[in-house]
């Protein structure tokens, strides 16, 4: 699931950049992976819905309960205390839970698609924001010991001591 999830956030991302520059005419598109997030997240929100609607008419839930449910569903962690469609699996007669697992197996596999999308462009947006925090450019203005800034050229991060070991080495802070 996490291939298809990536795969929907690329066609995302992809959608975007092409809604950016053709419609609102941009040619230098931001903020792509945070765009890319919130639109993963709010198609997840509307699936898991429309799920949920359907929990509610079809077996009288709650709405609350049935979205729960799809949720805990669609991301793999089933608790077990709410079980979508257990009444139409369970019944006696083996057609109807047939029918069901023929027309139930693709939308259930687009929600897990969906929710793993959602997982994978919260990661790309922390990893790049952790990126843009921890590290430094070539370009990039340091402090020195006297305190004034000074510029980190990409040769002085390249040069090593005759023991192999960089001459300049960034200290960054433990990411969780």
């Amino acid at each position: 699931m996490k291939t298809a999830g990536e795969l929907i956030s690329k066609l995302l991302t992809s959608a975007i950049i092409d809604f950016e520059r053709k419609v609102v005419k941009t040619q230098d598109v931001s903020h792509v992976d945070i765009k890319c997030a919130v639109m993963t997240f709010v198609l997840m929100v509307i699936f898991i819905s429309l799920s949920a609607s359907v929990q509610v008419i079809w077996e009288k839930w709650t709405f609350t309960d049935a979205f729960y449910a799809w949720f805990i569903t669609f991301s793999t962690v089933g608790f077990g205390d709410y079980i979508p469609f257990e009444g139409v699996v369970s019944r006696k007669d083996g057609i109807t839970a047939a029918i069901f697992h023929i027309f139930g197996t693709f939308p259930a596999l687009c929600g897990l698609c969906l929710v793993a999308s959602v997982i994978n462009a919260l990661f790309r947006v922390f990893d790049r924001q952790e990126m843009e925090t921890n590290s430094i450019s070539c370009c990039e203005h340091s402090k020195n010991q006297s305190g004034r800034n000074v510029k980190i050229s990409g040769d002085l991060l390249a040069k090593k001591d005759p023991e192999g070991k960089p001459l300049l080495t960034i200290k960054r802070p433990h990411s969780v």
